[in-house]
């Protein structure tokens, strides 16, 4: 038989408000504390559903099976509160298995004690029908073990309260009226479960514990809609906000610091007891004139402080789901490490331009006080071999041929300095002009067939598709050339060479191919390095000046064209350039 009261509807409230909050606070998963507080609230609505179908049926054996369901949501609540406290503040680290079956044990011991409560006496002593205000009652009379129960659940409430407490006097004021929320949710109903047991019941007969649920529940809906309970925890603060290595500064509408990491702290050489709760003006006096134009968000600027430290500033504004500015947050990174680091480079780099300018100018110099006197010695010779001062012995013509071979060597390396001077120097410009492919070819031929036939070479040149006209810089075209095909008859004796031309989408492509010695990929991976060559016995037995291939690399780029190579040792090399078929009249210098 049932029996009814108005109070049975607010009993109805808070067990459904507990199960509806449950079911909104487990769409935060997986947050800290949003499961724990989910499965917190489902036992508090099983409590009241215990009690509201128990207290108001008339007959005893429905009163005890009921007992035993309000007894589960007691004990499922008493042990989800502690883990739930540890979950949500920074003492999760403790929340291990171990933790939760210490956690698990009394609320369970108690709950199988509930299931076997008329087989002994360790929970109530006795528990009879009787009559209060018109309605058919339980007359309980407590025993050992309730008492314990009753010790047990107030420890874990109180010690869990004063957990979040500690955490809310740590946590900024903008997180405290979270941890605040929580502690209020907490002890609403352990207040009137104070009352009820000591016979200070203000509604009695009824117990205002499950009845305070719906308090409870309403104000944890308040929580996580006003203070985003479940969004922003004290967890992610401290492990977040106090840990990470830029400084942080949290400021409200009002520019007040609410806020302040340790980071922050050391930067700026404060304490934050000293300026949490102070404008931003007030606090940061001695940066006044740093922080003034950057106070309204969003900020992106790069501040250099009196003690020539220098920080990455950013100010962002935080809002509201609304759209409203509740306040800005500060990160500020330091970068003068990196800016120091960037000013020595930049220093280096200017150092090492000015050498390479001073060495350029020196060797340009050099060069041109050799030619004079070159000039003279080649003209010199050249006269004596001819005869014009004398018939010469064959010693004599012998010495002479040696020393107009060095002489020309010198020569070559002397133009080589020249150009590679004005090149380093930005002083080598491209000369644009239209040109006849052919006659470019031929033009190489000649100059390049003596050294051949000397070399005792066969040489040929291969035109797949007509060349045409050129527009490019033909002197440096046919210095490529001519350089390339020098190379290739110098370490090439008693071999072929072949010469490939075609034009190839928009590009002439040169192909020089020799049975010579060829490279490994050591000796190609510096092949266009300056004054460089194969090796040093390479130099001995075939002369060079480690010059041509670099300059001709740079010649290449410089008309908007590549070259590469491709080489293997003792069976030959292969250089191929592609340069465009008409170049811009814009063409950069070198």
């Amino acid at each position: 038989m049932w029996q009814f009261t108005p109070f049975a509807i607010l009993y109805l409230g808070g067990m459904l408000i507990s199960w509806a909050t449950a079911a909104y606070a487990w769409r935060f998963r997986p947050a800290r504390g949003a499961a724990p507080a989910a499965l917190l609230l489902v036992f508090t609505g099983i409590w009241a559903l215990g009690y509201l179908l128990g207290y108001f049926n008339t007959e005893m054996p429905w009163k005890m099976v009921m007992l035993r369901v309000e007894y589960l949501g007691i004990a499922g609540t008493v042990a989800l509160w502690p883990i739930f406290v540890l979950a949500y503040t920074p003492l999760s680290r403790y929340l291990n298995r171990r933790t939760i079956i210490a956690l698990l044990t009394v609320p369970v011991v108690m709950w199988i004690l509930v299931l076997f409560v008329n087989q002994h006496e360790l929970v109530y002593q006795s528990y009879t029908l009787g009559e209060a205000n018109g309605l058919i009652v339980t007359e309980k009379v407590y025993g050992v073990g309730f008492w314990f129960w009753v010790v047990y659940n107030y420890g874990m409430i109180v010690v869990g309260s004063i957990v979040l407490l500690v955490s809310a006097l740590r946590a900024p004021a903008l997180y405290q009226g979270q941890t605040t929320t929580l502690i209020g949710a907490a002890l609403i109903p352990f207040v009137g479960n104070i009352l009820y047991i000591s016979g200070l019941n203000p509604i009695a007969p009824y117990d205002p514990s499950a009845l305070l649920f719906l308090a409870s529940g309403i104000m944890l809906v308040y929580g996580i809609t006003r203070f985003k309970l479940l969004d922003i925890m004290p967890v992610a603060h401290d492990l977040v906000v106090h840990n990470v290595s830029d400084g942080v500064l949290v400021l409200d509408e009002q520019n007040r610091i609410v806020d302040i990491n340790p980071s922050a702290c050391a930067s700026l050489k404060l304490k934050a007891e000293a300026v949490v709760g102070k404008p931003l003006d007030e606090a940061l006096a001695a940066y006044k004139h740093i922080w003034e134009p950057f106070t309204e968000g969003p900020v992106e600027a790069e501040i250099t402080l009196p003690d020539n430290r220098v920080f990455d500033l950013r100010v962002s504004p935080l809002r509201h789901r609304s759209g409203r500015v509740s306040g800005r947050v500060v990160l500020l990174h330091d970068v003068t490490a990196r800016k120091e680091t960037e000013a020595a480079l930049a220093r280096a780099k200017e150092e090492a331009e000015n050498a390479s300018r001073a060495k350029s100018a020196f060797l340009a110099n050099i060069s041109h006080e050799l030619r004079t006197p070159l000039s003279a010695i080649m003209g010199y010779t050249n006269l004596m071999l001819n005869g014009i001062y004398g018939p010469l012995t064959d010693n004599q013509r012998g010495r002479l041929e040696r020393l107009e071979q060095n002489a020309e060597h010198l020569q070559a390396l002397i133009e080589h300095v020249l150009d590679l001077s004005k090149i380093e120097a930005g002083k080598m410009e491209l000369e644009v002009l239209a040109f006849d492919g052919d006659d470019l070819l031929d033009s190489v031929r000649a100059t390049i067939d003596p050294l051949m036939e000397k070399q005792r070479n066969n040489f040929t040149v291969e035109q797949k598709s007509p060349v045409g006209e050129i527009v490019s810089d033909k002197a440096k075209l046919r210095q490529v050339l001519i350089n390339l095909l020098s190379n290739a008859a110098k370490f090439t004796e008693e071999g072929s060479i072949t010469l490939t031309v075609e034009r190839e989408n928009g590009s002439v492509r040169f192909a020089i191919k020799d049975t010579g010695i060829g490279m490994d990929e050591e000796q190609k991976a510096k092949i266009f390095e300056p004054f460089t060559q194969a090796d040093i016995s390479t130099t001995r037995q075939y002369g060079g000046t480690g010059l041509g291939l670099t300059i001709t690399r740079h010649f290449v780029e410089m008309m908007h064209g590549s070259i590469d190579v491709t080489s293997v040792p003792g069976e030959g090399t292969t250089f191929v350039v592609m340069v465009p078929h008409h170049l811009p009249d814009e063409a950069p210098k070198a």
